[in-house]
């Protein structure tokens, strides 16, 4: 939401862009409601700035649901499916509607601050030793 009007000020002189891939990740899970507005957000700023945005991809576009690298897939399928997350449908509703009348609006959301990571450590081997040790400068706990 807060990278809707990124272009807006974007010197209309100077290059024409080309947005590679974008996607909401943060705080978005699997593919959320959430995540998909703010991409609603970001794509009203893309056509607002059409000018000089002249194309945008969404990334990553196609999954198997059973191979995931990325946590957020626009298309998923498996064996015997396939569905999209919400995002999905904002890029289905986008490609059905023309926007043709831009009004003014304020977007006020908050910052959402990402929750603090935990985390582990694995170690594997294949037919080797291994060891783990602390790092002196490293308090223990």
């Amino acid at each position: 939401m807060h990278q809707a009007t990124k272009y807006d000020t974007y010197d209309r002189s100077g290059p024409k862009v080309y947005i590679g891939e974008y996607a909401v990740t943060s705080g978005a899970g699997l593919g959320n409601l959430r995540g998909a507005v703010g991409e609603a957000a970001f794509m009203t700023g893309m056509e607002r700035n059409s000018d000089i945005v002249i194309m945008g991809s969404y990334a990553p576009l196609f999954c198997n649901a059973n191979h995931k690298r990325w946590p957020i897939n626009l298309i998923n399928y498996d064996s015997y499916r396939v569905f999209g997350i919400p995002s999905y449908y904002v890029q289905q509703m986008f490609s059905q509607n023309r926007g043709d009348v831009v009004l003014p609006i304020t977007v006020e959301a908050p910052v959402v601050d990402a929750a603090p990571k935990g985390g582990a450590i694995g170690v594997g081997t294949w037919r080797t030793q291994a060891e783990f040790k602390r790092h002196p400068s490293h308090p223990r706990r």
